[in-house]
């Protein structure tokens, strides 16, 4: 199977968009979105009074806190569009600014390192890893290209100290983000972990990694034609972009074979080796543990359906067909709203992102009402009540299938997180637009990818009309 640049751009378009676009600017991964799990007060967590794990937990909340503070600093304007009154120069130089002013929770990484160093023999000490490789998932994308030394500290523990924890195979999951640091230590992993567990863990996430440096450089080319920016474009037209091409290359030609072989070596040597998925144990989201996917997987699992959405799931193919119920519980099927044009959309109320979605979405409805144009959502909510009070309260003014956090919807369509959106044509042919990168592009760029749709659309229906009324003629 020989697949394109454009396909690999799609394939893992969910596994951390939403951190990506929070990232950008404050380097801290958003808990409700980018993580695939959820806080299980009722599991297992250090006692109360464990004093480990309450020094463990202040510095969570402190750290929390300050991000906060950080949040009331920078107005979260990455969604605006740019000012183009102002040079680049200067534009950066404001944004510097206003970084260099607000409050930094950056001070406090080095302390949850030095905590699992005080605390190496405790489990706990791979929570406070964990999180500190999580929160540093995109530092050398917002600080110009600089490797950080606390995040290669904390991989560095957590080889040295932590590869018997069967968590490990979760922290290579963190590593997808490209980084020099992520690449290097998951081809460490999988050359020389002694548990075959993280050995498969990192050939899949490595394959993860090369889809997701493959999508960065498709963003850098599309921001680059962009004619019009919004504030994230301009960042990353003027930070990303000049660090990824001197630091992460990309090979066109010899990424996808790359995955590719990657993805083949899981099935080959490790489709045997569970998957599994992870929850935080406490309120504060700081101690982790394993737990069963919904639906029992392995390894050899997810490599079959990252390679069948590489082949399939990609511009130009049919959307595959989706059969599930409402939030009422009536059943209905994608295949019922052929001859329109659908925007898809894979959203829940545990995402931010998908959330500041919805008001766009709405205003699409309006725009194209009376035109061949439907939205359409797979929900995966928690618990179907949920769906039903953003339906009842307007938030949500199109139809959903409720899946679930894992339902079959979702898996079908192999995607892991949220938002995920997908584009079809009349024929429900998936289409190649921009704002799949991560759910988030302007309306006048949804409304540039949609309206030839329709052109086509009810150029279709006129002709058909006429073949028709031809017909009947004769």
């Amino acid at each position: 199977m020989r697949t394109t640049l454009t396909a690999v751009f799609i394939v893992v378009v969910a596994l951390l968009a939403a951190v990506l676009v929070r990232s950008q600017f404050t380097g801290e991964p958003d808990d409700a979105a980018a993580q695939p799990a959820t806080a299980d007060p009722g599991a297992a967590a250090p006692a109360a009074s464990d004093p480990v794990a309450a020094e463990l937990e202040r510095l969570r909340r402190e750290h929390s806190q300050l991000w906060d503070a950080r949040d009331e600093a920078i107005p979260a304007d990455y969604h605006q569009p740019t000012d183009m009154a102002l040079s680049d120069d200067v534009w950066l130089q404001a944004r510097r600014a206003a970084q260099a002013s607000a409050p930094n929770p950056d001070t406090l990484l080095p302390q949850f390192v030095a905590f699992a160093q005080n605390h190496s023999t405790s489990p706990l000490a791979f929570d406070a890893l964990f999180y500190v490789v999580s929160v540093t998932a995109f530092k050398e994308f917002r600080d110009e290209g600089k490797p950080w030394p606390v995040r290669e500290q904390a991989l560095e523990l957590a080889w040295a100290d932590h590869q018997d924890d069967p968590r490990l195979v979760h922290l290579l999951a963190r590593l997808a983000v490209p980084s020099r640091q992520s690449e290097s230590f998951l081809k460490r992993a999988l050359a020389n972990a002694p548990d075959r567990a993280v050995r498969a863990a990192a050939a899949f996430h490595l394959a993860e990694y090369y889809c997701m440096l493959a999508q960065c450089h498709k963003r850098i080319l599309v921001v680059k034609d962009k004619p019009t920016l919004t504030n994230e474009d301009r960042f990353w037209k003027l930070v990303v972009a000049p660090n990824v091409e001197q630091h992460l290359p990309l090979n066109a030609d010899e990424n996808p074979e790359r995955i590719e072989a990657l993805l083949t070596q899981v099935v080959a040597d490790y489709s045997d080796v569970p998957a599994t998925d992870w929850r935080y144990s406490d309120s504060n989201r700081i101690f982790i543990k394993s737990v069963p996917f919904a639906s029992p997987k392995t390894y050899g699992d997810l490599a079959v359906s990252l390679l069948d959405e590489m082949k399939n799931l990609v511009p130009g193919k049919p959307a595959p067909d989706i059969v599930g119920t409402d939030a009422d519980g009536k059943s209905f099927r994608l295949s019922d709203y052929r001859g329109q044009v659908v925007l898809l959309t894979f959203s829940a109320d545990w995402c931010p992102g998908c959330i500041k979605l919805y008001p766009l979405q709405r205003r699409l409805q309006v725009k194209f009402r009376g035109r061949p144009f439907v939205i359409l959502s797979v929900s995966r909510d928690e618990k179907v009540d949920t769906l039903k009070s953003a339906i009842g309260s307007g938030q949500i003014t199109w139809r959903c299938w409720w899946d679930g956090r894992y339902g079959p919807i979702s898996d079908a369509w192999n995607v892991p997180g949220a938002p995920r959106i997908f584009l079809l044509d009349d024929q429900h042919i998936i289409q190649d637009t921009d704002f799949v990168f991560s759910g988030i592009g302007t309306e006048e760029e949804y409304k540039r990818a949609i309206a030839p749709l329709l052109e086509n659309a009810a150029g279709r229906t006129e002709a058909a009309l006429e073949k028709d009324g031809g017909i009947r003629s004769r």
